[in-house]
């Protein structure tokens, strides 16, 4: 299930870049800028949403995460 799901994100990924290439160009300029606001943005969104997605895999494996694998 998770690699059909990671499948499914890569071609929703690989279908917003191809029918928004300005907006993916700009994400890509700003990824590379020199400053790192654009990297330092994504890390900020990334731990604000971590409780979330720790919480989900909690009900995903029904709160017992030693049966969580993570490659």
């Amino acid at each position: 299930m998770a690699q059909r799901d990671f499948e499914k994100f890569k071609q929703e990924i690989k279908s917003w870049m191809e029918t928004h290439p300005d907006k993916y160009d700009a994400f890509v300029e700003e990824m590379n800028g020199k400053s790192f606001e654009g990297i330092q943005r994504v890390y900020t969104l990334a731990m604000r949403l971590a409780p979330q997605l720790m919480a989900k895999a909690k009900q995903q494996v029904h709160g017992d995460l030693s049966t969580l694998i993570i490659a």
